[in-house]
């Protein structure tokens, strides 16, 4: 006896021997939706199934590597630009992302080649001959490194921050002549940016012990005019710049001893001592300035008010905020502290719509989100609430 099968039997049978495909659109769109929630791991096996299925487009590549550069998956990003390659040129910014994540994979060699192809590619691009140099000394073949900063000067022979770098190479080797005639020249060309870069590689290549009076010792070899106390200042800043935060402090304490009354220096210590967690020594700092006039004033009874709200003296605060001029009013960190006033005085409404505006204008900041947030909760709009959470936490992770 022959049994009739039922239509929608038939109907069932087709689509789990042939499921509905999904088109390399709506896949896209979900990869892009996964990174915008931060589900990087989502993300990127939405990515490997394009791939597989379609290719990755150009138009998707960008996202591609994106969402496996969250992931530190350096071997993958490697593997999607490989594979774009021979279907179309990647750009300049790709080809730098090949090779920084050929060096973050451990695959040194093929990362030096794609450096040298760029460098081949961009002669006179100070920023890869820096990369390859720096590459170069990372593995102490300093002679290859003195190489490649001596061909790039032949080709720009006004490069400063090059023949600076070379410099310090030959000094590292024990080179004192021609590393002194590379500097002599630099300083020749441009005083105040061969300086300034002198500093800042000091500070990022040699030992912290001593370095005032090695740049004062370099100096009077080169037949230059001595710093004196500035020394001190410019290394200050420098560490400052790396968050290098307990040199950088004494290096100022040791210029304002010696210089005196410096305002700006002093305004510096306190926004060091600040983001040290040295909450006390910031603020005993900051007294002298409170009534300064101009700008640094300013700047100082706005570092004073977030002192005082850290610490829950929120009228303080709200007395050192009406103090500051009407130019200041617009701005993202006035506005959340006020915020964090009005929270304090139960103004609910004024806090509100003063935490919106500096989400507004400053969206990467995270903690207006979360104080948002609670107030939606007190409100009892639970699900704005809660994406306001989602973004407070989002912006902590990044």
């Amino acid at each position: 006896m022959i049994r009739r099968v039922s239509t929608l039997t038939l109907l069932a049978w087709s689509l789990l021997a042939a499921p509905a495909a999904v088109s390399p659109q709506s896949l896209a769109e979900q990869a892009r939706r996964f990174a915008e929630n931060g589900q990087w791991l989502q993300a990127e096996e939405v990515w490997r199934k394009l791939e597989r299925d379609s290719g990755l487009g150009a138009q998707h590549l960008d996202l591609a590597v994106e969402v496996s550069t969250r992931l530190n998956h350096w071997s993958r990003v490697v593997e999607i630009l490989e594979s774009s390659r021979p279907k179309q040129p990647l750009s300049l910014a790709q080809r730098v992302t090949l090779y920084e994540a050929r060096l973050k994979a451990g695959q040194k060699a093929e990362a030096e080649a794609e450096l040298q192809a760029l460098l081949r590619d961009r002669p006179e691009d100070e920023h890869f001959a820096h990369l390859l140099a720096f590459l170069y000394l990372s593995q102490e073949r300093y002679e290859q490194a003195i190489q490649t900063y001596s061909d790039f000067l032949q080709r720009v022979p006004g490069a400063i921050e090059s023949r600076v770098n070379l410099a310090l190479v030959l000094f590292k080797l024990g080179q004192g002549p021609p590393a002194l005639q590379q500097l002599s020249r630099a300083f020749q060309q441009d005083f105040e940016a061969a300086n300034q870069y002198f500093y800042r590689q000091l500070v990022r290549n040699m030992p912290t012990q001593g370095l005032a009076s090695l740049a004062e010792d370099v100096k009077r070899e080169l037949g230059l005019p001595l710093d004196g106390a500035r020394t001190h200042l410019y290394l200050a800043r420098e560490y400052d710049n790396l968050k290098r935060y307990d040199p950088a402090i004494e290096h100022y304490e040791q210029y304002l001893e010696a210089a005196g009354e410096d305002q700006g220096a002093l305004l510096a210590l306190a926004k060091l001592q600040f983001r040290a967690g040295r909450d006390t020594a910031s603020e005993e700092l900051l007294q002298p300035l409170l009534e300064a006039p101009g700008e640094t004033g300013n700047q100082a009874r706005l570092l004073a008010a977030e002192l005082a709200i850290r610490s829950g003296r929120f009228e303080r605060a709200g007395d050192l905020l009406s103090g500051l001029p009407a130019s200041f009013h617009g701005q993202p960190l006035f506005q959340y502290f006020s915020a964090r006033v009005a929270l304090h005085l139960g103004q609910l409404e004024k806090a509100r719509q003063l935490l919106q505006e500096v989400i507004r204008k400053d969206p990467d900041l995270a903690e207006p989100y979360f104080h948002l947030a609670q107030l939606y909760f007190r409100s009892g709009e639970i699900e704005e609430g809660r994406r306001l959470m989602q973004e407070f936490q989002k912006r902590q992770q990044d």
